[in-house]
């Protein structure tokens, strides 16, 4: 019983703390999105009411008011020309923005009280960004083959996303194709399985996307005459370590000429005649090469920046036949410390993560939740060079584990964050979200916990005797204290100040 009388009092100890230290229910919504120049309705989840009650809307940084309602009156707040701008809605709490500015993005918060002063209040971020327009397409052709690079450009657009598109298929990084830059940059290894094919590159952000396309003919327009060329897959090195620049000319019996040079700049690394190995170059750079007669390749050690570029093989038969294939070697430098840094938006609990290395050539970016990928969705949005995470903080994404992957083509670091460990609000109903209300429910706490035991306390001893009672009653025994008649008048005649002691008679009982 004393269980039950206590837990009694713990729960009126709980409402009285969510009385005392909480005022409000408080939601946030998805954000929303709006275009500069344009108009847009920053809605609300509460439902209407036919009762009287105040709608105050303010933005949350700066503090500052920009509406209230009450009884049927809209009063705005700010200049004059803000003012022009604002449109409040009676019948459903909204707020209007008219002539959307930069400055108009940001965190705002609509506070509903009703007649009993009961408040509920919901918090939206709005976002503005400018309408994405003027994409153009650059190419950029590596001299002596068709490597390309295809540049995306906008002329206007805040926050510009790009994505790539032969047909219908997205591109991403593959043997062929590399994304660099925000990824407005394509670099195609131009082979036979993107001869003649039309790029599309696709700028977007969330208010408006915009499109160009060039066709891969129109660029490369280069045929190899008098010898058969092929170029393969490119090689990615990394830096410090040794790489095999691999042939697809099979060996033959024969005797043949093996000719190894660069590109840019037109210079001769080694050559392989009568089983014989004559290295080109500095003494550093000829320790470094290495040929294997029996495959026709050519070994780099110890590789440099500088050795990134195009190499050219050439195999020239007893006949005088030549056959060359080229072959791009890129070298990178491994990605390492791999670290996440959190930046919070003060009021409410929107995250942006930046992910960064301490080293790594041409670093990409992708974001994990769990086994998700993350791209831009109502929760997330990218920027930057996808190092750049924000995240709009909701029930859907409360308590995740966050995962940034950098990678680049020989090497990869991930680094985590727990979304918990930065935000320690809950999202909706009873916020904690400041140190006056933590040091609210601290101090309660120290003068409601002596209360606390004292009623527990009563509540045991209350309980005890009940229970000796009810033994008493089981056992068929009870006493019975009985008072004289006389008993009145003897305090009043013989000494009013010092009653006499009562006299009992106990008669006993037991039940049969």
């Amino acid at each position: 019983m004393w269980q039950l009388c206590a837990g009694r009092v713990w729960s009126l100890v709980c409402v009285f703390l969510f009385a005392i230290c909480v005022g409000e229910i408080q939601t946030l919504r998805p954000p929303v999105n709006g275009t500069l120049g344009q108009s847009i309705v920053l809605p609300v989840g509460i439902p209407p009411t036919p009762e009287d009650v105040e709608v105050v809307w303010k933005r949350k940084e700066p503090d500052a008011r920009i509406a209230r309602y009450m009884n049927g009156n809209v009063k705005t707040f700010g200049t004059e020309e803000y003012t022009r701008r604002i449109k409040f809605h009676p019948e459903n709490y909204s707020l209007q923005i008219s002539g959307l500015q930069r400055e108009d993005s940001g965190v705002y918060e609509v506070i509903v009280t009703g007649e009993l002063g009961r408040e509920t209040s919901e918090l939206v971020r709005l976002d503005v960004y400018e309408r994405v327009s003027g994409t153009n397409i650059t190419a950029t052709v590596t001299q002596g083959i068709c490597n390309i690079t295809l540049t995306c450009s906008v002329t206007s657009g805040d926050r510009t996303s790009f994505r790539w598109w032969r047909g219908r298929e997205e591109l991403g990084n593959d043997s062929n194709h590399y994304l660099s830059g925000h990824g407005e940059e394509l670099r195609i290894y131009y082979t036979s399985d993107v001869k003649e094919s039309v790029y599309r590159c696709e700028a977007w952000n969330p208010v408006r996307k915009d499109i160009a396309q060039v066709e891969l003919s129109g660029v490369c327009n280069i045929t190899v005459s008098g010898e058969i060329q092929t170029l393969r897959p490119p090689v990615n090195g990394t830096l410090g370590q040794s790489i095999v620049l691999p042939v697809g000319i099979p060996p033959t019996p024969e005797d043949v000429e093996v000719v190894w040079k660069r590109k840019e700049p037109d210079a001769r690394i080694a050559r392989y005649t009568n089983k014989n190995v004559e290295t080109f170059g500095t003494d550093e750079y000829t320790r470094r090469i290495k040929f294997h007669p029996e495959n026709y390749s050519l070994q780099i050690s110890d590789l440099q920046r500088e050795d990134s570029g195009v190499y050219e093989v050439i195999v020239t038969g007893e006949l005088g036949r030549e056959t060359s294939e080229l072959v791009r070697l890129d070298v990178y430098e491994r990605v390492s410390g791999t670290k996440i840094r959190s930046t919070v938006t003060q009021g409410i609990c929107n995250i942006t993560l930046t992910c960064s290395v301490t080293s790594g050539d041409l670093t990409s970016f992708r974001w994990w939740r769990g086994r998700e990928e993350l791209g831009n969705d109502s929760n997330h949005y990218l920027s930057g060079y996808g190092e750049e995470l924000r995240i709009y903080y909701t029930s859907d994404v409360k308590e995740s584990v966050y995962r940034c992957e950098a990678w680049n083509a020989v090497s990869k670091d991930t680094a985590q964050v727990e979304l918990s460990d930065v935000c320690n609000i809950p999202v909706s109903g009873v916020s904690v979200t400041n140190s006056s209300d933590i040091n609210c429910i601290a101090l309660l706490l120290v003068f409601l916990i002596p209360c606390v035991a004292f009623s527990i306390y009563k509540c045991r001893r209350h309980s005890s005797r009940s229970e000796g009672l009810a033994n008493a009653a089981d056992g068929r025994s009870f006493e019975r204290a009985s008072v004289p008649n006389n008993y009145a008048s003897q305090v009043n005649s013989e000494n009013p100040e010092s009653p006499p002691p009562v006299s009992a008679e106990v008669q006993r009982s037991s039940g049969t």
